[in-house]
């Protein structure tokens, strides 16, 4: 068994560490002479620095305040994001996670549910004045919690990108011996790179945007040129709609029709709670610009993906994504 098959088989193996995975990708960036992938697969080890985050690692989590309580009596908890202007309430919900994959794998086998970030005081003095806060109502200090359900998020998006690579290069039969006696291109193998791991859009752990949609059911296309062309996490945003009768059910919804949305969105076990939140987010974003979801859609997706992977929404994490954007699309018109 060569080294690109051992990498297939720990990518398929989802008991296997993540890490050690990326190790053995490492040998294969040197071995096929991939410098890109290396880069890649060192920063995923060790960390990244908050200016060079990838999409599929940020967060948009909502920002909680703590406020004096009344009469001044102990104190009392707020979700500020709601009050803040757009802008800055798009910055300051954005959480780049710069964790490295060893970290994320921890906190998932942790018997902790979620981590407290506290802003840093120069941020929330900011806030207070967004807030247009007076001396009575004082904002003691502002805070994000971080579900680790998202982390998961996280670790399914590293594991495709490089499935989908590691199935391209062996479509491809790229080995080292191929390259040396230039059989394959070393720029088909960068190509495929780009492709299937860095190439990401306004990802949201596994959506894309801006771009055409392919709406397909397994039945009527060749699923190993899916696998070999289409990666659900990077920018192309194809969507492969798994199951027999997509199409009939995506058609259910109608465009600008709300209430055929949450119906459809019901009759796949999505809470009462979720769909409430989906109102508000549709609501308040009617349109959507270039094709593109609004920040309040995204999240929610983000939400709902992220609950399709830990299991607190019974839908696989692919199933989920595709028709959760092939029924927002459907209603947006896209």
């Amino acid at each position: 068994m060569n080294l690109l098959e051992q990498i297939g088989i720990d990518l398929i193996d989802q008991p296997s560490q993540l890490t050690n995975t990326l190790r053995k990708a490492q040998m294969l960036a040197h071995q096929l002479n991939v410098p890109e992938l290396g880069d890649w697969v060192k920063l995923e080890l060790e960390g990244y620095q908050n200016d060079d985050v990838p999409e599929y690692r940020h967060l948009q989590l909502p920002v909680y305040g703590t406020f004096p309580g009344p009469m001044g009596l102990g104190t009392q908890t707020v979700n500020i994001s709601s009050k803040l202007p757009q802008q800055i309430r798009d910055n300051v919900q954005d959480l780049p996670v710069t964790y490295k994959i060893a970290v994320l794998e921890e906190l998932m086998a942790s018997n902790e549910t979620e981590s407290h970030r506290t802003l840093a005081e120069e941020l929330t003095d900011i806030l207070r004045q967004a807030l247009a806060m007076d001396e009575r109502t004082m904002l003691i200090e502002s805070y994000q919690e971080v579900p680790h359900v998202f982390f998961a998020g996280i670790l399914d998006s590293v594991r495709n990108r490089l499935l989908s690579f590691v199935l391209d290069l062996q479509d491809m039969n790229a080995t080292p011996e191929a390259l040396r006696d230039g059989s394959i291109a070393p720029e088909a193998v960068r190509n495929s790179f780009n492709i299937n791991i860095t190439n990401s859009s306004n990802n949201i752990i596994a959506l894309g945007e801006n771009v055409d949609d392919v709406v397909a059911t397994v039945g009527d296309i060749d699923v190993e040129r899916v696998a070999y062309n289409i990666n659900i996490t990077n920018s192309s945003n194809n969507i492969i709609a798994l199951g027999e009768n997509v199409d009939q059910t995506v058609s259910i919804v109608q465009k600008g029709d709300v209430n055929s949305l949450l119906h459809y969105l019901r009759t796949q076990n999505v809470s009462q709670q979720d769909l409430d939140d989906l109102r508000i987010a549709v609501g308040a974003e009617p349109h959507a610009a270039n094709g593109s979801f609004g920040p309040r859609v995204r999240a929610w997706l983000g939400t709902m993906v992220s609950k399709a992977v830990s299991g607190l929404w019974q839908a696989g994490a692919v199933d989920a994504s595709t028709m959760l954007v092939g029924a927002l699309r459907q209603y947006y018109g896209g």
